[in-house]
């Protein structure tokens, strides 16, 4: 009796089976050209975005010598690892668009070895459409154009990934992938805290898939060469999380730094979450562009397409053992990430980076087993959406901010800059703006910035030692003004206020208000 079958499979894009795998041949053309669309798209706007606090943080740590840089990263809970690249490769921080590259074309390397990988093993249509959705996503080109660690932590991700992946196809014994594998996760565990738990989903991935029966990954020899390489990262993973990271996490714990609920756990911010990770900085331009609904049904409908691929995609491991980790990664990072959130401030993107790339990676697998022409279809719509939101976050310039350098000058001029400083509504700014002014000058320290409070500005009159307080003319009218002697000394500026709390006579350039 005659079928549909035939039909059917004649337009299915074929299978990466052991005789039907691409070569490099392959591989390589479609690594090159989602690493040239991929820096193509990060370059894109590259300096539109004022210098963040954070990027000022990379810049006083890059301007540094060596020993300082590595202190001043670590006492911050961060590995050297991407600042020492920095340090090494850029001549000039204070350089926005130098500044940036070495993130964008690490990120930009993620996306291509992120494509060969899948390609490898999954085909490549999957290959293709993986590295596209990573290539455009609006949350990777965002972080990519950050002068911070995560560009560089998702290549580190994305060749401990592959090389994890090449691993159980060949069930352990091909040294150059057990030498990724540990090369790979080693830098990736020692750049950033993420890079643990990434590492952590993956090397636990074939002791979970074991129990459910996946014979390939619960065989003994296998298990007793994955181990074998999993010996370096996990003793680097160790060593960074006791040294640098636990300390921080713990003291974050005690000041209340990640559970000050900036982002509550709840459905508004998970929803929050996925916009952030669809649409990049949609929510922050659409409002004058797109109506609410329509940006609420879009961002909907984009994310039950990703989510219904991905599962699709997931169910490939069934015939292709070597995604197990792809899908270790999507699901034991998310489940950590997400519980982690319940008492803590992490529901924000760039902590979900690795996540993301695990979800579209499972997304393109699923977008490769479609027939030819849905597969065109529905995969270049989502990559023109995609790249639409990554351009238009990319462009979207939210202009530099409060500036407080009148400020910032006054206490560097003053000859107290290693005095503490109370700060309110100005703290973010007028940090920024400081470090900014001490990128020349390496033996000058961070300020020493604190909360503001009236209880604090008392203690710090009693005290009599060097002090500034920099608050908002709101708050200096509301709350400050009455607590402070009648003639303060001080310097108002258009931005804010600031005092000198110190019995030293009143510094330049602040001078007794009314005197």
């Amino acid at each position: 009796m005659p079928t549909d079958d035939h039909p059917r499979a004649a337009s299915a894009p074929p299978t990466a089976d052991p005789h039907t795998r691409p070569g490099a041949g392959a591989l390589l053309p479609l690594a090159a050209g989602l690493f040239v669309a991929a820096l193509a798209l990060r370059l894109t706007g590259l300096g539109v975005a004022a210098v963040s606090l954070d990027e000022v943080y990379t810049q006083f740590a890059a301007s540094r010598d060596w020993a300082g840089m590595v202190l001043d990263r670590a006492s911050r809970g961060h590995m050297p690892t991407y600042f020492a690249l920095v340090k090494a490769t850029v001549p000039d921080v204070a350089d926005p668009i130098a500044l940036r590259l070495p993130s964008a074309l690490a990120d930009a390397a993620a996306a291509a070895i992120l494509a060969a990988g899948i390609g490898r093993f999954a085909g490549l249509p999957a290959g293709l459409w993986a590295g596209a959705l990573y290539a455009t996503g609006p949350a990777f080109v965002i972080w990519a154009q950050n002068a911070r660690p995560y560009g560089l932590l998702m290549a580190l991700v994305a060749v401990g990934l592959v090389a994890a992946m090449a691993m159980v196809r060949q069930r352990g014994e091909g040294r150059p992938a057990r030498l990724a594998f540990g090369a790979g996760w080693a830098g990736a565990v020692f750049t950033l805290t993420g890079g643990i738990l990434a590492y952590l989903a993956v090397v636990l991935t074939p002791r979970v898939a074991g129990r459910l029966g996946v014979q390939r990954l619960a065989d003994p020899g296998f298990r007793r060469r994955w181990r074998r390489a999993a010996v370096v990262p996990s003793v680097v993973a160790g060593l960074a999380y006791l040294a640098v990271s636990r300390p921080h996490v713990y003291e974050g714990g005690v000041r209340g730094f990640w559970v000050e609920e900036y982002r509550p756990f709840g459905l508004e911010s998970l929803v929050e979450l996925g916009g952030d990770l669809l649409g990049g900085r949609l929510r922050h331009i659409a409002p004058a562009q797109l109506p609410q609904p329509l940006e609420t049904a879009l961002l909907a409908a984009l994310a039950l397409a990703v989510a219904a691929l991905a599962v699709a995609g997931a169910r490939r491991v069934r015939e292709v053992p070597a995604l197990w980790p792809v899908v270790g990664l999507a699901v034991g990072f998310g489940v950590v990430m997400v519980a982690a959130s319940a008492v803590s401030s992490l529901l924000l993107d760039r902590y979900f980076l690795p996540w993301w790339a695990a979800v579209l990676a499972l997304a393109g697998i699923g977008l490769g087993r479609l027939p030819w022409r849905v597969q065109a279809l529905a995969g270049g719509v989502l990559v023109a959406v995609s790249a639409g939101f990554a351009l238009a976050s990319a462009l979207a310039d939210p202009g530099p901010g409060p500036q407080y350098g009148e400020m910032a000058a006054a206490i560097e001029g003053s000859g107290h800059g290693d005095a503490r400083i109370l700060a309110g509504e100005p703290f973010t700014a007028l940090r920024r703006d400081i470090l900014s002014l001490r990128l020349d000058s390496p033996a000058l320290p961070r300020p020493d910035f604190h909360g503001d409070s009236p209880e604090r500005v008392a203690r710090a009159l009693e005290a009599g030692a060097p002090a500034f307080l920099a608050v908002s003319p709101v708050e200096w009218r509301e709350t400050y003004r009455a607590l402070l002697p009648p003639v303060p000394c001080a310097l108002e500026t258009a931005a804010g206020v600031l005092v000198w709390l110190g019995e030293a006579d009143c510094p330049t350039p602040l001078a007794p208000l009314g005197g």
